[in-house]
């Protein structure tokens, strides 16, 4: 090759709805589309691949959420997290509330007491 590698060919081609975050490429039109359709109160564009799991004093793993971008553990229980296209509060009963709607939020921290 004339001096391109092979990640500037891949970076060319891409589509310019496709976002790259964290080494990753995401479609986030087709997810977005995807969680629309499956009826998520907040549907973001994050793949539902992406999944927050958890593992029990047994080794047992079970999934939290799906589609998250990142998240932080507040000091009540509650998950605060990125689905790509907003933060959102998982209560500790299950529930959620939309704190704002924001794009590409990360490194989040819980500053509420």
């Amino acid at each position: 090759m004339s001096g391109k590698n092979s990640k500037d060919i891949k970076t060319k081609n891409r589509s310019e709805k496709d976002i790259f975050f964290d080494g990753n490429v995401i479609s986030a039109q087709e997810a977005q589309k995807a969680k629309m359709h499956k009826g998520e109160k907040f549907p973001g564009i994050i793949p539902r691949s992406w999944e927050l799991t958890r593992m029990d004093k047994n080794g047992n793993q079970s999934c939290i959420k799906k589609g998250l971008m990142d998240y932080t553990i507040c000091q009540n229980g509650d998950i605060l997290y990125s689905n790509g296209n907003a933060i959102i509060r998982l209560h500790t009963d299950g529930s959620e509330e939309l704190i704002e709607k924001c794009s590409m939020a990360n490194n989040l921290i819980d500053i509420s007491q």
